[in-house]
């Protein structure tokens, strides 16, 4: 590190107790207080199969850092020996109550703007066997969850995440008592950016939340894995609008086409650039069996013809069932005029065209033939076009049989308005 007087970032996943001494080493060098950011704990992470060892760095000159993620005890040491004065953003792993009550009795914690917050203080295991289900609630992480907001000091917060964990096709993590100390605490209204992912909390509870926002001021919002339905659709529907709202993530969830009707007809969102409706994915486009989320072709219709379509660059429609008619509709939809990225992996394109005719003048939109294993995404020029159209150009096909069919006629004819063989249609 000494060598390298212009690194500024360090990350660093999968640490276990058999690292302490590596991680002591680190703690001991000088070159730590160049650094801007720093990550030895990911929220991602539990502590059931590994424990990581403390980093402890002994007090002395001031640091740089402005982001750290650390587990709960090495964050509260780091912020309280005053090496981290402009840390304003951090990743915290808590693992039992008594963490969770020393951190929120940090008083350093009021300079942070941003923080991703993790509860992996209980573990239940229990699902049964590859089939969806609602999930466990962890009793002692919700017990964490109610000690840390009910006493800590987040006032310069603008930026939450709180994260659970992945089990099986169901999720592990605080339940709706932590949501209620969340709200409780009053934070959420004072937020830009909200994420809730892999909570075992369903629609009620995310109702509570959605009505705890303040609408007009929040930008990006992320309700994955939470076990929603239409009925969340619906209390996005009661809230009427977001006027300042820019990302809306609602993937994994359960959302049907009535859902996503709602969310385009009957919720304002004029400056919505990125929308993900997805679903898991899965590993392989011939053997995987992608969970799929029914928004179907009745709700890519909708968003075709939403109002709040004509500001959206990125849509995300992977595994949610859509066929030829939901595709035709999105593809030809005259608001969608300013979509950079459009997201089809894991939908069933073996009964989809591989060439049609755009309208006359319109741009080509190429769809990159996926290799093995890889998703189907379908993306536009990187120019704007002269008018705005969305090219009725459709995916390759991910079947093996098509695969077979491309290989022995890799070159199609050439594009009727372009000429570029990549991206041909016929009439």
């Amino acid at each position: 590190m000494e060598h390298s007087e212009e690194l500024r970032s360090i990350q660093v996943g999968g640490l276990t107790d058999m690292d302490g001494v590596l991680l002591t080493r680190l703690a001991g060098r000088a070159a730590l207080a160049r650094l801007e950011s720093l990550d030895l704990v990911s929220v991602r992470e539990d502590m059931w199969h590994f424990k990581k060892p403390p980093f402890r760095p002994p007090v002395g000159q001031a640091w740089r850092l402005r982001h750290a993620g650390l587990r709960a005890p090495d964050l509260v040491h780091l912020m309280r020996s005053g090496l981290v004065p402009d840390l304003r953003s951090a990743d915290v792993l808590v693992c039992d109550l008594g963490e969770a009550r020393n951190l929120a009795d940090c008083a350093e914690l009021a300079r942070l703007e941003r923080l991703s917050i993790g509860f992996g203080c209980g573990k239940n295991g229990r699902q049964p066997l590859w089939k969806p289900y609602f999930g466990n609630v962890i009793d002692q992480d919700d017990e964490a969850c109610e000690a840390f907001f009910a006493c800590a000091d987040l006032a310069s917060l603008r930026s939450l995440t709180v994260r659970g964990t992945s089990m099986g096709l169901g999720r592990e993590g605080l339940g709706a008592r932590g949501i209620d100390a969340m709200i409780g605490s009053g934070v959420l209204r004072q937020l830009t950016e909200l994420a809730l992912e892999l909570l075992p909390v369903g629609d009620a509870a995310i109702s509570a939340v959605l009505e705890s926002l303040d609408r007009g001021r929040i930008e990006k919002l992320k309700l994955a894995d939470l076990v929603a339905t239409d009925i969340t659709a619906a209390a996005f529907a009661a809230a009427g609008a977001f006027p300042r709202l820019r990302h809306l993530d609602v993937s994994r969830n359960h959302l049907g086409a009535k859902g996503a009707q709602q969310l385009a007809a009957d919720v304002r969102m004029p400056v919505l650039e990125h929308l993900d409706l997805s679903r898991r994915e899965s590993g392989s486009p011939y053997y995987g069996r992608p969970e799929v989320q029914p928004v179907g072709d009745a709700g890519a219709a909708a968003w075709a013809s939403s109002p709040n379509a004509g500001t959206l660059t990125c849509l995300n429609m992977a595994a949610t069932g859509l066929t030829v008619n939901g595709l035709t509709a999105l593809m030809t939809s005259e608001r969608l005029h300013r979509l950079g990225g459009l997201d089809l992996a894991c939908s069933p394109v073996g009964s989809w065209q591989t060439w049609t005719t755009p309208p006359s003048g319109a741009p080509c939109a190429r769809s990159t033939p996926p290799t093995a294993g890889s998703a189907t995404r379908t993306s536009r020029p990187s120019q704007p076009p002269s008018r705005p159209h969305v090219s009725t150009a459709f995916p390759w096909p991910t079947t093996p049989s098509a695969h077979a069919a491309r290989e022995r006629s890799p070159r199609g004819p050439p594009c009727l308005n372009c000429g570029n063989r990549t991206c041909a249609t016929t009439s």
